[in-house]
């Protein structure tokens, strides 16, 4: 009876081990990296909103109030990648101020470092104030 050249027991968990550490590296690298281009996207849709509000106050030299139709259809079609959701806009008619918020999935490189609650991180834009993430 001819025998055949076969892999031990040892040999197989050793590749099986390697394979699955190198598909957890692949995964969790993976993840990472779709939530902070998801973050991005975020980021520029916020910025892409201030920009259309300071060239409305600048144009019609007056704020745009939360039920302006420019600034609702901007909000309307600017949503988070992962929920869908419209972003917070909190208009100050009073002093022409407003904020457009958001969660972030990761820490940005900004002034401050403040961790919420889960790992997530509410980033606000300030019209006429700095930008900052906020608790």
């Amino acid at each position: 009876m001819k025998t055949r050249p076969a892999y031990t027991l040892i040999e197989l968990l050793v590749v099986i081990t390697i394979m699955a550490l190198i598909v957890v590296f692949v995964v969790v690298n993976y993840s990472g990296i779709m939530a902070k281009s998801r973050d991005q996207r975020r980021f520029n849709d916020l910025k892409s909103i201030q920009l259309a509000i300071e060239t409305y106050k600048f144009e019609n030299k007056k704020c745009p109030d939360g039920g302006n139709k420019i600034v609702e259809d901007l909000l309307s079609s600017k949503k988070d990648p992962r929920t869908n959701q419209r972003y917070y806009y909190s208009p100050h008619p009073t002093d022409c101020k407003y904020e457009i918020c958001t969660l972030m999935e990761t820490k940005r490189n900004l002034d401050e470092d403040l961790n919420r609650e889960g790992g997530v991180y509410n980033y606000c834009l300030f019209g006429d104030r700095v930008n900052r993430e906020v608790k």
